[in-house]
């Protein structure tokens, strides 16, 4: 993203998909907030939207997706009324990365490693005669190209983090639209 997109999105320097998320201000109350974005949700505009139970009275949360493919965030958020506005709401959230996947991708990298190369290793020897019977063998070939695949993999999650941060940029504007809101920016927060 370039500096002069930056400059025309107030979000787009804030958008680290793992660091604070700006605030909406809104004049709508939570409750009417809450109803335009189920609406937009159901007009599909509004990917992976989840409206939670169980908030306090007159506030309301919700989920909805944060694309990073492979590694898709959620946004969890919390409509509250605004004590500044006196009728308004203000949106709060954070964005976060559901572990399952990377610890699938970690658990993975770790069979492949030990039970992989011992499982590489008796499968040549017993197919192939020919091959050495000592196991450090298979090691010294087997180990650096499983251990080639990490840069790869951190690669993978930064493109992903990017990606996720963009997402995250484009989703914040949806909803401050959706709920004719102001963007307040973290650094700009007066707590």
């Amino acid at each position: 993203m370039t500096t002069e997109t930056q400059e025309a999105d107030p979000t787009a320097a804030h958008a680290d998909p793992s660091g604070p998320i700006p605030d909406l201000r809104s004049p709508l109350s939570p409750d009417d907030a809450i109803a335009r974005l189920s609406k937009l949700s159901k007009k599909g505009k509004l990917a992976g939207f989840e409206r939670q139970d169980g908030a306090p009275a007159g506030s309301h949360h919700f989920s909805a997706a944060v694309f990073g493919q492979p590694y898709d965030r959620v946004l969890l958020a919390r409509i509250t009324p605004d004590p500044d506005m006196g009728s308004g709401c203000v949106v709060t959230g954070e964005c976060v990365l559901p572990r399952k996947l990377p610890t699938i991708m970690v658990v993975v990298m770790i069979l492949t490693i030990w039970p992989g190369a011992w499982l590489t290793h008796s499968m040549l020897a017993l197919y192939f005669g020919w091959y050495p019977n000592a196991l450090w063998v298979t090691l010294a070939w087997y180990l650096p190209l499983t251990i080639l695949a990490i840069p790869a993999l951190l690669r993978q999650f930064k493109r992903s983090e990017a990606l996720a941060a963009h997402e995250l940029a484009t989703l914040v504007q949806t909803l401050a639209r959706a709920l004719d809101a102001d963007v307040v920016c973290p650094n700009d927060r007066a707590d």
